[in-house]
C-alpha cells in the first residue's frame, strides 16, 4: 500500500502518509485494527545424524557460561549459528551496539551497551570483539567487565567479551541489556568497529529454536575532523506544514547542512523499538534519543520523545567522526499540523482526508484510492468532501496522549489524546467523535463536516493545548 505524500514541499511515497513512516495500517468502518507484517521462519533440522547433533549439542551447551572465542561474525570469525541452528538476523528482534558519543578520545575510557531483542526469547547471551577497521585482524583498544553479566575472554592479542551464566538472565522476557567498558587506544588509530553476534535463546537447554543476530559499529576518533553538523533553531519545523517548534511525539524536520554522510531509511518492525540510530546517526531531545525515520546531508525526520517537557530543551545531532552539534529549541505543548498537499499555485495546501473509517486500505482496490481533497493538486483525491459527512483528518503533533505517550514503538491499538482538539471548517466550529493517537506520532480525528457547509474552499484548522494549525490549510468542499 503506497500512498504519496508531499511534505514541505517534496514527494515522497511511503507505505502511509507520514513521511518515511513505513507502517501498515487498515482502519475499519467498525475501528482500527493493525494488520502486521512481521514474518517468523521456521527451522527444519534434519537429524539423520543423530550423533553428529548430540555432539553439537553437548559441545554447544556450556555457551550459557559465555561464547566461546571468535563467534562475533568480524572478519574470518564465525557466528553462533555454528552451534546454534537457524539463519542469521531471519527473527523478529535486533541486536544493537550503542556507544555514547559519535567518536572515541584516544585513551579515554567509554560505557557502552549491547541490546538484544526478541519478543520470543527467554534467555540471552552475547559476544563482540573490538577491532582496526584498516587492519581488522588486530584488537582495537581494550574491553573490560563493570558487573556479574559479562567476562573478557583473550586469546594471544585478540580479546572478546561475552555473557556470564548469570547474564543469561534466564525467563528475562522481550529484551536484555549488557554494559561494559572500552577504553580507546591511546593515539588516534582511524576507525574502530565493533562486532557483535547475539543469542536470542528460548531457554529450552538445546541448540534449537533460538534466534541468531548480528550487528557491528563503526566508531571514528573525534579527532578525525568530519564535517560538523549545521543546524538553527528555526529549522527545526513540523513535517507536514513546515512550522518552526516542537511537541512531545511530533514528528519535525531539521533542515541543515552536513546532518549526514548520505541518505538512509529506517526499517521499522513489529516487536522491537524503533531506530534512535540511522546511518551513523543520532539525535537526542533534551538528553533523550529521538526515534529517526530518514536522514541526509541536508534534512533529518525524526520524533520528538513524548516525554520531553515543555520550554527550551537542547537538541543535540551526533555524528560518526564529527563534533556534536547543540542547539535550543522550543518545545510546546501541541504543534498541529495536518495532512496535506501544496499547491503549486501559491503559498498554501490542501487537506487530503478519508471518508470515516475508509482509511488508505481502499487504495489497493481503486488505483486512487478514497482521498477526499482538492483532484486539481492531489491526483490521489477522487473528490472533494460533501456537507454533513463524517471524515477523518490525519495530524501530527496533536501533543500527549491518556496514560503514556508512546514513540519509541508500533502499538496494535489507538490511544485517545489526553485533551480532544477543535475542529474549525472556515468560522464554523466543529466537535470530533475520536481523537487518538494510531501510531508513534500519527493521530487521526473523527469529525462531521457541518450541514451549512457552504461548496467551495474553506479553511480547515485544528485547535489543541491554545496551539493552532496552519491558517493556509484549505478543504475543497463540493
Amino acid at each position: 500500500m503506497t500512498v504519496g505524500l508531499y511534505l514541505g514541499g517534496n514527494a515522497v511515497e511511503v507505505e502511509t502518509f507520514l513521511q518515511e513512516v513505513r507502517f501498515v495500517y487498515l482502519y475499519k468502518y467498525s475501528g482500527f485494527s493493525k494488520t502486521d507484517r512481521g514474518t517468523s521462519t521456521m527451522i527444519h533440522l534434519p537429524l539423520g545424524k543423530g550423533l553428529v547433533f548430540l555432539f553439537l549439542s553437548l559441545t554447544c551447551w556450556a555457551n550459557s557460561s559465555g561464547a566461546p572465542e571468535g563467534h562475533t561474525g568480524a572478519p574470518g570469525e564465525q557466528t553462533c549459528t555454528v552451534c546454534h541452528t537457524g539463519t542469521v538476523n531471519s527473527g523478529r528482534g535486533r541486536l544493537r551496539i550503542e556507544f555514547p558519543s559519535a567518536g572515541y578520545t584516544p585513551g579515554q575510557t567509554s560505557r557502552m551497551r549491547v541490546i538484544l531483542e526478541d519478543p520470543a526469547a527467554s534467555r540471552w547471551g552475547f559476544e563482540l570483539t573490538a577491532r582496526l577497521e584498516s587492519a581488522p585482524q588486530t584488537r582495537a583498544g581494550t574491553l573490560a567487565s563493570v558487573d556479574g553479566n559479562t567476562m573478557v575472554n583473550t586469546a594471544g592479542a585478540m580479546q572478546w567479551i561475552t555473557h556470564t551464566a548469570a547474564g543469561t538472565r534466564r525467563g528475562t522476557t522481550g529484551s536484555v541489556t549488557f554494559e561494559f567498558n572500552w577504553t580507546a587506544p591511546a593515539t588516534d588509530a582511524g576507525a574502530v568497529v565493533f562486532y557483535a553476534a547475539g543469542n536470542a535463546a528460548n531457554g529450552n537447554g538445546t541448540v534449537t529454536g533460538d534466534n541468531i543476530y548480528t550487528t557491528s559499529l563503526r566508531v571514528a576518533a573525534e579527532s578525525g575532523g568530519g564535517a560538523r553538523p549545521t543546524f538553527t533553531a528555526s529549522s527545526v519545523v513540523d513535517a507536514f506544514t513546515a512550522r518552526p517548534g516542537m511537541a512531545p511525539g511530533a514528528w519535525v524536520t531539521i533542515q541543515g547542512s552536513e546532518l549526514a554522510g548520505s541518505e538512509t531509511h529506517w526499517t521499522p518492525v513489529g516487536g522491537r523499538t524503533l531506530d534512535t540510530r540511522l546511518g551513523g546517526v543520532t539525535v537526542k531531545v533534551n538528553d533523550a534519543p529521538a526515534v529517526l525515520s530518514f536522514v541526509s546531508p541536508t534534512r533529518i525526520t525524526m520524533l520528538v520523545p513524548g516525554n520531553t517537557p515543555e520550554g527550551e530543551v537542547p537538541v543535540v545531532i551526533e555524528r560518526e567522526g564529527a563534533a556534536p552539534s547543540t542547539v535550543n529549541v522550543r518545545v510546546s505543548a501541541a504543534l498541529p499540523a495536518i495532512h496535506c498537499v501544496p499547491d503549486p499555485s501559491g503559498n498554501r495546501f490542501f487537506a487530503s482526508v478519508t471518508s470515516a473509517g475508509a482509511g488508505t486500505s481502499l487504495a489497493l482496490l481503486n488505483p486512487r484510492g478514497w482521498i477526499l481533497g482538492n483532484p486539481a493538486v492531489d491526483n490521489r483525491a477522487l473528490r472533494g468532501v460533501r456537507a454533513g459527512e463524517e471524515i477523518d483528518i490525519y495530524a501530527i503533533g496533536l501533543g500527549k496522549t491518556e496514560g503514556e505517550t508512546t514513540t519509541d514503538r508500533l502499538f496494535a491499538n489507538p490511544v485517545p489524546l489526553a485533551t480532544l482538539p477543535t475542529v474549525r471548517f472556515g468560522e464554523l466550529t466543529a466537535t470530533p467523535s475520536l481523537a487518538a493517537m494510531i501510531a508513534p506520532g500519527l493521530y487521526l480525528v473523527r469529525v462531521k463536516a457541518p450541514e451549512s457547509l457552504a461548496a467551495g474552499e474553506v479553511a480547515l484548522t485544528l485547535e489543541v493545548h491554545g496551539m493552532t494549525s496552519a491558517p493556509n490549510v484549505f478543504l475543497l468542499v463540493q
